[in-house]
């Protein structure tokens, strides 16, 4: 389902199957991982078919070799699976990696090459090893029986509980079978042995499925325990081939130990660990880096956030601050009354990260640095806010923020580092930990994020969010305002670099209204939230469901970040409730507002089909419904909140949007990580007619 795409295609786990990436490179090496991986789950297929189905033949213990001669016969379904596997990459590599046939060719070679090495690597020393009945009875002496087993007696046999409750089962009748790949021979009868006999052949070469299993863990274990180190960094696709590998090793392990009764056993472990994760167990904190987690327990309750909302105290300080801010800023504009501008970036993932940026960066440039100068508060969610830190931090350190080579970084992909986190380290329990500032931290996906992140952008992003403090209170560089979900209320965490506690409370003419928010810098002071990473801010503001873990918040009782886009994907609440703050401001000291906004989607509302469901489909209909209208909602209600923001506002209110637009027949996956071809669609998306005319309005607006 991976491969085909039936599963996590929405999130690109499909490509890192179909192109693996390996120490930041796409080619023969990482094929031949890749290779080297699907070959060890052939080989598990084999052995785990070999363990559950294997007494259903027993004329195979009568010959040389049983387990090869009968992996030989039961090949078809892996050989169609390569065959597949191998057109899906073509298919992939050469239509949406744009990669040329000859390179493709090779990388298919690679792969096969590596399927061949483990398979044959493997039936050579099952050759070896392998005893058919007659070896088996040559071999039979008296000895004694040792005290101690070996470890092969993990698949054993000998002396199981099941063994007492056995019934005698009838094997399968076969009259010919493939004796070598090109050689057919006729089976002979097993009648004439006695069946401790035949199912001793079984249990004595179960060892070597052992033997198999334990080269197949250390392999995850050594991943797990260097997993932040590139050289062990095998491919995506490389570790889920693992992890299924020893998941069939583990069932064929299981029904030898418990036979029909292996579902039940299952069950039971699974409803055993659900039970001790209610406890604490197998449960993991993801953090935000840098802040204070340490002998911090701050209340969260609903007493102490209207305390802090209505302290006169805060909010007049706040505000203070902001008309300072908005002084300096209008101080550092050409005209009198300038248009104060304010820029909105969609979530989306790396599309939008890689869109944003672009967007970003032509129209800045083909203003003459005009953008940048007059953007006053940026705020949005999840990629999109990726794409407007790079920038901006281009252009606080003076490098070249109109470069290709800067768009390619924030291009590059982001999903193979997790994904192989979660693989190897985040599906085990996780006791590796790093220090930063005398706190302790878990290291999971969501510090591989920020590691792959800060590492494809040069370090750029790796900054604490107090470094932002006085250039955003000086206007020498735009402001940023996240705002991600806190999972346990809905309410959003405001997070800058400075206190918006003044945007907590409710705008006047509200009355009685609910809170919805709260200030990071006040609310968590006791945790020291300016020593905060930037990089980690970004993170949960685009926490992907499954991909990254929910970050929690030092509090009692804890709450869970999520993705700023559940509840504002084009941060234009945030916008709005910026405005009606300093709506006296504005007034007086601008002649407009402009809303800028960058979106990885087209902002018309499409009607969706209703093709006639089948039952299971219609099963998930209401829920799936919410889901793909849940976009749409979002658009609803920032139409009907614009209305009522130009009926209050003084003064013009421009709303613009950039939109990555591929047309009717492309698209462009959610996910982090771009093929070649998606790429080059977003680069195409800034050529259409709209955002051509929505860069003329904007040039109008500013000047």
């Amino acid at each position: 389902m991976l491969i085909n795409g039936g599963l996590g295609a929405n999130y690109g786990l499909r490509s890192l199957m179909l192109f693996p990436e390996y120490l930041d490179n796409s080619g023969m090496l990482s094929h031949l991982i890749l290779g080297l991986s699907v070959g060890g789950f052939v080989i598990a297929y084999h052995i785990t078919n070999y363990i559950i189905n294997g007494f259903r033949f027993p004329v195979i213990a009568t010959m040389s070799n049983p387990f090869y001669k009968f992996s030989l016969n039961n090949s078809l379904i892996p050989i169609i699976f390569i065959v597949n596997h191998m057109w899906l990459m073509w298919d992939e590599q050469v239509l949406r990696e744009l990669e040329d046939t000859q390179t493709v060719a090779l990388n298919l070679l690679s792969y096969l090459l590596g399927c061949a090495i483990l398979i044959a690597s493997t039936v050579f020393y099952f050759l070896r090893t392998d005893k058919g009945i007659l070896k088996f009875v040559e071999n039979q002496k008296p000895q004694n029986k040792p005290k101690i087993q070996p470890a092969g007696q993990l698949f054993g046999r000998n002396n199981m509980w099941y063994r007492l409750l056995k019934t005698k089962e009838e094997g399968w009748k076969i009259k010919t079978y493939m004796a070598h790949p090109f050689k057919i021979e006729l089976a002979r009868s097993s009648n004439h042995y006695n069946i401790k006999i035949l199912l001793d052949v079984f249990s004595k070469n179960h060892i070597n499925a052992t033997l198999f299993e334990l080269v197949v863990l250390a392999i995850i274990l050594t991943s797990a325990l260097f997993h932040d180190v590139d050289f062990f960094m095998i491919p995506a696709g490389s570790s889920i081939f693992l992890v299924f590998t020893i998941l069939l090793l583990i069932s064929g392990a299981t029904y030898t130990w418990f036979k029909s009764w292996s579902t039940l056993f299952m069950i039971l472990i699974l409803l055993l660990i659900n039970t001790l994760s209610q406890y604490g167990v197998f449960q993991y904190r993801s953090s935000i880096y840098g802040l204070k987690y340490d002998d911090v327990e701050i209340p969260y309750t609903n007493e102490r956030i209207q305390a802090f909302s209505d302290s006169v105290e805060l909010r007049n300080a706040s505000y203070q601050q902001e008309l300072q801010v908005l002084n300096n800023w209008k101080a550092k504009q050409s005209n009198e009354k300038p248009k104060l501008l304010l820029i909105n970036v969609s979530g989306g993932g790396l599309r939008s990260a890689f869109w944003t940026f672009y967007s970003l960066q032509m129209s800045d440039s083909l203003l003459k640095g005009q953008l940048y100068k007059q953007a006053h508060l940026l705020s949005g969610s999840s990629g999109g806010m990726i794409g407007a830190a790079y920038l901006r931090e281009l252009k606080m350190r003076g490098e070249n923020a109109y470069s290709r080579a800067a768009r390619n970084r924030v291009g590059s992909d982001l999903l193979n580092a997790v994904t192989f986190t979660i693989a190897v380290n985040d599906i085990f329990p996780r006791w590796q930990t790093f220090e930063l500032d005398g706190q302790s931290y878990i290291k999971d996906r969501g510090s591989a994020f920020e590691r792959v992140l800060n590492k494809n952008l040069v370090g750029f992003l790796d900054k604490r969010m107090e470094d932002y403090r006085l250039p955003e209170i000086e206007s020498e560089t735009p402001s940023f305002l996240f705002a991600p979900t806190i999972n346990n209320d809905g309410r959003r965490l405001f997070a800058g670099s400075r206190s918006y506690a003044v945007l907590t409370k409710p705008s006047k003419g509200t009355k009685g209204a609910i809170l919805e928010s709260i200030d990071m810098q006040s609310y968590l002071a006791e945790a020291n939230p300016g020593k905060a990473k930037l990089s980690s801010i970004i993170r949960v503001s685009a926490t992907f469901p499954y991909v990254f873990p929910n970050a929690s918040l030092p509090t009692s009782p804890e709450v869970e970040m999520a993705d700023a886009g559940l509840r504002d994907n084009f941060g234009f609440i945030s916008s709005m409730q910026y405005i009606l703050n300093f709506q006296e401001w504005i007034e007086e000291n601008t002649s407009g507002v402009v809303i800028l906004q960058v979106r990885d989607l087209v902002g018309e509302i499409r009607i969706r089909s209703n093709p006639r469901l089948s039952l299971f489909e219609s099963l998930g209909s209401p829920l799936g419904g919410f889901y793909n209208n849940w976009v749409n909602i979002q658009e609803y209600n920032q139409e009907e909140h614009k209305g009522m923001l130009e009926k209050q506002l003084k003064v013009p209110l421009d709303v613009l949007s950039f939109e990555m637009d591929p047309g009717e027949d492309e698209r462009v996956s959610l996910s982090w990580h771009l093929s070649k071809k998606e790429k080059n669609t977003i680069l195409k998306s800034w050529n259409t007619r709209h955002n051509q005319s929505v860069l003329k309005s904007l040039d109008e607006l500013l000047k």
